[in-house]
């Protein structure tokens, strides 16, 4: 029987905004994961499968612009404030308390901005493929970034016009190489949306989101990674106060999307608490305790001896600091960094 994540929405004042859900809603542990440009939560599928079958509930959005959520084509509304607010507006209608987030290269922009903006709602952090500075950053090539971010923003004006009611929904997991994950992604969006976060990614600096991360984090990078160097992975281990880097033999920069097993394979035991399966210098990963009550049900699917108490106290009502810190710390930079998928 074919694995089928529910597919469920949430309504923000920017469109609605797609997710899909697997493993026991009585979980005490939920992970959100979020896809790289261009794609959708396909991405994910082998790992939520695996998630599920440790009783551990997975989120995977499709991120604005992408799959089924919302392609206005408007500017504004794809900014990493904006991204991240919409993850936000997901935790809270599912009424989490805290959870773990899996970011995959822009989806790991996504996660840096969330856990900078929200330090007491990620429990653990995985960056896969993510850079923190434009992907330019750490090349010869550094100066053309800014002159390549005004060349795709003038491409999305120019494709503005673009006038399309059904885009094409591929699964992310099959793709065989970068030139069809990349080109066949130019039919999943609008191509003024497509330029848009191409250009934001040009731009990006996180540098000052670092810091403010505490949460355990776990940095993957491919040893051929042809935008995520071994000096960034370094810097970031550095400027966030709990990471730790490993590394995977894997494809190039598309590890989710084509390394799913072996990403699988360092991404589990350290979302389950399995120190001495993550291979890399020794970082403490201790975690922080949740204030919140615990409900002293315990969840009917999981296997005996691998409960955990259960967190089902809803989200305090207030207002959401995202967009008003994050406006202050994502301020484009002519010199930025990031992974280009």
């Amino acid at each position: 029987m074919d694995f089928s994540p529910e597919k469920k929405r949430v309504m923000t004042d920017k469109g609605d905004i797609y997710y899909f859900a697997a493993g026991p809603e009585e979980s005490n542990q939920t992970v959100i994961l979020l896809h790289g440009l261009s794609s959708n939560h396909t991405t994910w599928l082998t790992l939520m499968e695996k998630l599920a079958a440790q009783g551990i509930r997975s989120i995977a959005p499709d991120l604005r612009g992408h799959g089924f959520s919302d392609k206005s084509k408007r500017k504004e509304w794809y900014t990493l404030p904006v991204f991240a607010e919409d993850v936000h507006r997901i935790a809270e209608q599912e009424r989490l308390q805290e959870f773990d987030m899996v970011g995959y290269s822009f989806g790991g922009y996504v996660s840096l901005a969330y856990a900078a903006a929200n330090p007491g709602m990620l429990r653990r952090l995985a960056l896969v493929s993510t850079n923190f500075m434009n992907p330019l950053h750490y090349q010869t090539l550094s100066p053309a970034a800014p002159i390549l971010a005004k060349f795709f923003d003038s491409l999305a004006w120019f494709s503005y016009p673009q006038r399309r009611t059904h885009y094409h929904y591929f699964e992310q997991g099959k793709s065989t190489g970068y030139f069809e994950s990349t080109f066949t992604g130019l039919f999943t969006m609008p191509l003024s949306v497509n330029f848009w976060t191409l250009a934001q990614t040009l731009r990006l600096d996180l540098s000052e989101s670092l810091p403010l991360i505490s949460c355990p984090t776990l940095i993957v990078r491919s040893m051929t990674d042809p935008y995520l160097t071994e000096q960034e992975v370094a810097d970031m281990s550095r400027k966030i106060k709990n990471a730790h880097a490993v590394t995977i033999a894997g494809d190039g920069h598309f590890l989710a999307s084509r390394n799913q097993d072996d990403l699988a394979g360092k991404l589990l035991p350290f979302l389950m608490d399995d120190q001495n399966e993550i291979s890399g210098p020794k970082t403490s990963l201790r975690l922080q305790r949740s204030s919140f009550p615990a409900n002293t049900n315990m969840a009917k699917n999981i296997e005996p001896g691998k409960q955990r108490r259960i967190r089902t106290t809803r989200i305090p009502k207030k207002p959401s600091r995202i967009s008003s810190v994050m406006r202050r710390r994502t301020k484009p930079r002519t010199s930025s960094r990031s992974a280009m998928k």
